[in-house]
Parts: structure tokens; C-alpha cells; sequence
């Protein structure tokens, strides 16, 4: 079966040739850029599903707009509210600026990072270097 291909393609002239390999780079073309175009819709219809719709439970949680270090006190311009599917937002996910503002960091926060009552320190008492040393029950 090869020989016959061969032999064929040894039998064409060289603007044969060149028609010929025309013929398959277009067809090579068509190809990828149609296996592109499906794989871009397909990554833009799972965007469509991450993107809040008027149908879907939309909740308003407050993010991080810069990196927080621990215990740092939250400033205002430190923060910025996000819209976010229910279904994506940790439940114990802050939705008020100002139930955030003046508290410190527990933990480090990332820049984005979804504000948590977990990552932020209950008592409204500066946090002192003694009373970040862990009690010797951690140790």
C-alpha cells in the first residue's frame, strides 16, 4: 500500500507537488483551528457557570483588595466587596466592610482572599508580642 503511495507521489511533477502540500496545509489548518475554536467555547461556557446569573443565590462577601499580614489592624482601603455565587462562599464568609474594619489579622491574608471570621482575631484587644506566644500546651 505504501509502495502505491509512493510511487504515485514520485510520478507528480513539482507543481503537483506544490498543489498537493497546499491542499494538506489547508486541510491541517481547518483542522486545528477548528479543534481550537471548540476548546475556547467550551472553556468559556465553564466560565458561564462560575459567573453569578439573576437566577442563581448571589452573595455579597468582603475580599482582601491587597496582602494582609498577621495582626495587622484592617483598614477600609485594605478591603473591597465581591459578588459571588452562595454555593462558593464560605458560610462564615464576612459581607459587612465595617464589621471588619479595626480588627486584626489572625492569619496572613492573600490579595482576593474571601474575609472569614476565622481569620480575624475575636478579641477587640491589641495583641500584644506576649500574647502571640503560642501556651505551652501547643509546644
Amino acid at each position: 500500500m505504501f509502495r502505491k503511495l509512493f510511487d504515485w507521489l514520485n510520478d507528480l511533477d513539482s507543481r503537483q507537488l506544490l498543489a498537493l502540500a497546499g491542499v494538506v496545509m489547508v486541510v491541517i489548518f481547518a483542522v486545528f483551528y477548528s479543534s481550537l475554536s471548540w476548546l475556547t467555547s467550551k472553556d468559556e461556557d465553564d466560565k458561564d457557570l462560575l459567573r453569578p446569573s439573576t437566577a442563581a443565590n448571589v452573595r455579597t462577601v468582603v475580599t482582601a483588595k491587597k496582602d494582609i499580614p498577621p495582626l495587622t489592624i484592617i483598614k477600609a482601603d485594605m478591603l473591597m466587596t465581591k459578588e459571588v455565587v452562595e454555593d462558593f462562599a464560605p458560610q462564615d464568609a464576612m459581607t459587612d466592610i465595617s464589621d471588619v474594619v479595626n480588627i486584626s489579622a489572625k492569619t496572613e491574608i492573600f490579595e482576593g482572599d474571601v474575609i472569614t471570621r476565622r481569620k480575624l482575631l475575636s478579641d477587640s484587644k491589641k495583641l500584644t508580642f506576649v500574647d502571640s506566644i503560642p501556651s505551652r500546651a501547643c509546644w
